[in-house]
């Protein structure tokens, strides 16, 4: 399904998201709404995500992508791709391939920092929010301040 002023498939959606990274927390979920329908024409397979992690803050922290069928807070998770630590100013790409609903960065070590993840693929992501009243998740994902562009 396409929407109107959107490309249809093949062609591969970009997005891009800004989050805290605090140790031991998922601080990014999002959800896969469209799915390819095509053969693909694109260069990413329909299950493909070209990803750009960079670290903009001051110290270091290590992310890795994780996916899930659960939408829930407790359900099973799986490694994506690499985990890759990154220090201050650090960038690092890398070609991976989900093929469950949901999609999370998870921190797995140091922080507290800001990641910037640029995303390329023929799968339609939605940011999903964090719920007030979980309070499964940090404080500072539920008081959220902004994020200065540097």
């Amino acid at each position: 399904m396409s929407y109107p002023g959107e490309y249809t498939d093949p062609l591969v959606r970009k997005m891009e998201a800004r989050v805290p990274m605090i140790s031991g927390y998922a601080t990014l979920r999002m959800r896969a709404i469209t799915r390819p329908s095509t053969s693909t024409v694109s260069g990413l397979e329909d299950n493909q995500i070209f990803g750009t992690f960079e670290n903009t803050s001051e110290t270091n922290f290590t992310v890795q992508m994780r996916q899930t069928s659960d939408e829930s807070v407790s359900g099973t998770r799986t490694d994506v791709g690499s985990a890759h630590a990154l220090v201050p100013g650090g960038r690092v790409t890398e070609t991976f391939s989900p093929f469950q609903t949901f999609l999370e960065a998870y921190c797995t070590a140091d922080g507290p920092g800001f990641l910037r993840l640029q995303m390329q693929s023929r799968i339609k992501w939605e940011i999903m929010a964090f719920d007030k009243s979980d309070t499964f998740y940090p404080q500072q994902l539920r008081d959220v301040s902004p994020i200065e562009d540097i």
